[in-house]
């Protein structure tokens, strides 16, 4: 599935890559139709960074999701910046506005506060990870995440899909003769962008892996309705 580029400053998003984690379908043996639910997304998690570096590379993977990118340790203002820019819980809250926007056009199921009621539904989106990557390539962002609806009273779970988007930043460059050109985002640069910026590129992703999700669910819903 491809989705349009976005434009943040010079730096562009050009592809998203998804692929599926997961689906449980058992919404033929539920009436959950019309039903309430309480809505969670649960994000609390540490990002990570993947140097894919060759083998014969001095550098190392790190657990830290600004650690390392590229062929070169970033600057510790840059490492700051990232970790402030990549924040789990936003991140799952952007997933979970596209499913729970899914879950209430086609099942009309009625969001609640679950502070004031308990209702007989869980529509749970949790971020499962989120990392920026760095290749031959040059720099990706990744998110993966699953959501799901669940039965309060069995914890059965009802519907479930997961996926993983991959983001790519390229950036336009100008070289002589041949006008702006398409390059690889690398350190150096990732280190031009604000932190702003940093955030909209994960955010982006987020939105649109919730986007995918509650495609999933109408596709399903439909099938549903051919029975």
């Amino acid at each position: 599935m491809k989705y349009p580029a976005l434009k943040l400053s010079s730096i562009i998003i050009i592809a998203f890559a998804v692929a599926s984690c997961g689906h449980t379908n058992k919404l033929a043996e539920h009436n959950i139709r019309a039903q309430t639910v309480n809505v969670h997304a649960i994000g609390g998690i540490s990002g990570t960074a993947e140097a894919n570096i060759p083998a014969d590379s001095s550098h190392h993977r790190s657990a830290d999701l600004a650690s390392t990118l590229g062929s070169s340790v970033i600057s510790n203002e840059t490492a700051q910046k990232l970790n402030r820019a990549a924040n789990s819980d936003s991140l799952a809250s952007a997933v979970s506005l596209g499913f729970s926007q899914a879950i209430t056009m086609f099942l009309d199921m009625r969001p609640v506060d679950e502070s004031r009621t308990k209702a007989d539904y869980i529509a749970e989106t949790k971020l499962v990870s989120y990392s920026l990557t760095s290749g031959s390539t040059g720099i990706s962002a990744h998110i993966s995440a699953l959501s799901r609806i669940i039965q309060r009273s069995t914890g059965e779970v009802v519907w479930s899909y997961g996926t993983t988007n991959d983001v790519p930043l390229i950036t336009t460059v100008p070289q002589a003769g041949q006008g702006m050109v398409l390059g690889a985002v690398n350190a150096g640069t990732l280190s031009q962008m604000t932190e702003e910026e940093i955030a909209e590129v994960f955010r982006h992703a987020a939105i649109n892996i919730g986007a995918t999700i509650g495609e999933t669910l109408r596709e399903d819903v439909a099938e549903l309705a051919k029975k």
